[in-house]
């Protein structure tokens, strides 16, 4: 009889795939929620651009300090994941699909942030 056929592997199997759910779903929530943030943070700085520097200047900085803290997050989450694979020694059938991803810079938890890093410095160079 095989470790595949063991009740407790598969059982095991079940809670760790459960596990990895829960944090995908939260991960979806915040790029969700990081989403909404930096679209009001957009409207608000179109609201104020030809009325207050000063407002302009703090919703820029807030715009950076949020999507450097959603990095963090989202990074925060993806170990969690990563973790959960690492520690399961159940492999066949596989507990996720592609964990090796070739390019890592371009998935959403890291592409998205950087971008908006990117946009929020860009603003406040062009404020100065």
């Amino acid at each position: 009889m095989s470790s595949l056929d063991t009740d407790g592997t598969r059982e095991e199997a079940k809670i760790v795939r459960s596990m990895i759910e829960h944090e995908n779903i939260l991960l979806n929530n915040r790029i969700a929620l990081a989403l909404i943030t930096q679209g009001f943070l957009i409207v608000s700085m179109g609201f104020f651009w030809d009325k207050s520097q000063g407002v302009l200047k703090l919703i820029t900085i807030l715009g950076i300090l949020l999507s450097v803290s959603f990095w963090y997050t989202f990074k925060s989450t993806h170990r969690a994941i990563e973790n959960l694979y690492k520690t399961h020694k159940y492999c066949k059938p596989p507990i996720i699909g592609d964990k090796e991803s070739k390019i890592k810079i371009l998935l959403i938890w890291n592409f998205l942030p950087l971008v908006l890093i990117g946009f929020w410095l860009a603003i406040l160079l062009a404020i100065f």
